[in-house]
């Protein structure tokens, strides 16, 4: 997917992420680190969008339901929805990775982080992953470790908002506590 014009790989990008499977994200992927701001952007958004879909279409339906579950917190629902998901497709990357979400939020990091592990296992790809294995690890205070996993997050997509701060926090509390 590489053209001359940002235009061109932006549009072929969303068109991508209409259109495409699990397979097709990791094409993508190499586009997260484009010069250009907007085709990163559709990069991103059509990532997500394969990503969101990769299961069969009652998966991805009741993972919908569990995004809105963590979103009004309603956690113990989103985890009963994430176990049916889990059942029927062990395999569903994004459904382990809104696993790893609700138990960060839960405060459960071991089991958040082992989530992550999953869904990075299952899509090597997956910088949101990456990042969360980070953020486990930062709340459990694990500084080396979540800067390692904060930079493989941007080694995936060198763009991501936050992730060069959270290294620095790494930096600063490491810094502090010895």
């Amino acid at each position: 997917m590489h053209h001359q014009s940002a235009q061109v790989v932006q549009t072929a990008a969303m068109c991508l992420g209409l259109t495409g499977r699990f397979e097709d994200a990791a094409k993508l992927v190499e586009l997260l680190h484009h010069d250009d701001y907007f085709v990163v952007s559709a990069v991103e958004k059509s990532i997500w969008s394969i990503w969101m879909r990769a299961s069969t279409s009652t998966c991805v339906e009741l993972l919908q339901q569990v995004i809105d579950c963590i979103q009004a917190s309603q956690y113990e629902e989103a985890e009963s929805l994430l176990d049916r998901i889990l059942i029927e497709d062990p395999d569903f990357a994004e459904a382990c990775n809104q696993r790893a979400i609700l138990h960060h939020l839960t405060g459960r990091y071991e089991s958040s982080m082992m989530a992550c592990h999953r869904t990075l296992a299952l899509n090597p790809h997956h910088y949101g992953a990456a990042a969360g294995l980070g953020h486990n690890h930062f709340h459990l205070g694990n500084f080396t470790e979540a800067r390692a996993a904060f930079r493989k997050a941007l080694t995936i997509h060198p763009r991501m908002e936050g992730i060069r701060q959270a290294i620095r926090r790494c930096k600063l509390a490491a810094a502090d506590c010895c």
